[in-house]
């Protein structure tokens, strides 16, 4: 079992280093739209944005897209949306 804790630790190190490039280009896309910063939430691999409801759309289809272009990978790096007034209340969203 020893042996496979190196190898987790950088399969962690990478997620880690994904989800931080993700979070610099989402503040980067909403500096050159000029909005407020939303991010308000980074909890292991996901992101909590607070959204008004008028702009959830534009939100929602630009950071799914951006956070699944950050890396080119062989196989599909897939976001998935979710949309609640708070944590609990959270439901997905269809793409």
């Amino acid at each position: 079992m020893q042996k496979d804790k190196p190898l987790t630790r950088l399969y962690k190190a990478i997620a880690a280093d994904i989800i931080k490039k993700a979070m610099i280009q989402s503040y980067e896309w909403e500096k050159e739209k000029q909005t407020a910063p939303s991010l308000l939430l980074q909890v292991h691999d996901e992101l909590l944005f607070e959204v008004s409801e008028k702009e959830f759309l534009v939100y929602a289809n630009s950071l799914k897209s951006i956070m699944e272009g950050v890396i080119k990978l062989s196989v599909p790096l897939v976001v998935d949306v979710f949309k609640g007034n708070n944590w609990g209340a959270l439901r997905p969203v269809a793409s």
